[in-house]
């Protein structure tokens, strides 16, 4: 953070010479090659500056949340649609949770827990329903996806309690962290199983 922050202090510093070399170069009336050069040069070193502030502020705001980055099961899995559906619940989530911030009262890290241990129980029937035939696997991968089924329900309950807080909804924001402590809850049961 401190070697960003100096960055921009190096980047300004080089913006500033910039700026005074287009002011200081040309001594006839009219547009010279050395003005339009510094010129040019401001601009790319604003440009750099712009960047380097806004790297800064990703540092010291990164996001709540972060949607899941994991690879989404085969088309054949059982497990397949309800993924697709914590996936998109889980990119809405994000989005917010950014626009509430961190003045409500909602364990964000522990939904982010929550929401691994959803894609980690969604993998064990990938890895369930891969090691045989399906009428001796047929019982585990059906509780396992009944499992994962409640886990996204109450995800659903989140991301729209989430929703409805955004929207200025103040019964929505007393009962958020209730959907999120009720998400860490289900995902607690279901981490015993993954």
């Amino acid at each position: 953070m401190r070697l960003a922050v100096l960055s921009v202090l190096y980047r300004l510093l080089g913006l500033a010479a910039c700026v005074v070399l287009t002011l200081q170069v040309g001594v006839q009336d009219g547009v010279e090659g050395g003005e339009v050069f510094w010129g040019v040069c401001s601009l790319v070193f604003l440009a750099v500056v712009v960047a380097g502030v806004l790297r800064v502020h990703r540092l010291r705001h990164p996001p709540l949340l972060r949607p899941s980055s994991a690879p989404l099961p085969p088309e054949t899995s059982r497990a397949a649609d309800t993924v697709r559906r914590l996936r998109t619940r889980d990119v809405e989530l994000a989005g917010h949770a950014g626009r509430l911030g961190r003045d409500i009262d909602v364990d964000w890290v522990g939904v982010a827990a929550s929401v691994e241990v959803l894609h980690r129980l969604a993998d064990g029937v990938v890895a369930v329903e891969a090691t045989g035939d399906p009428e001796q696997t047929g019982p585990t991968v059906d509780r396992l996806v009944a499992r994962l089924h409640d886990g996204v329900t109450a995800h659903d309950r989140l991301t729209r309690a989430a929703a409805e807080a955004v929207a200025g909804d103040p019964a929505a924001r007393r009962r958020l962290p209730a959907a999120a402590e009720q998400l860490a809850g289900t995902t607690r049961g279901l981490a015993r199983t993954v």
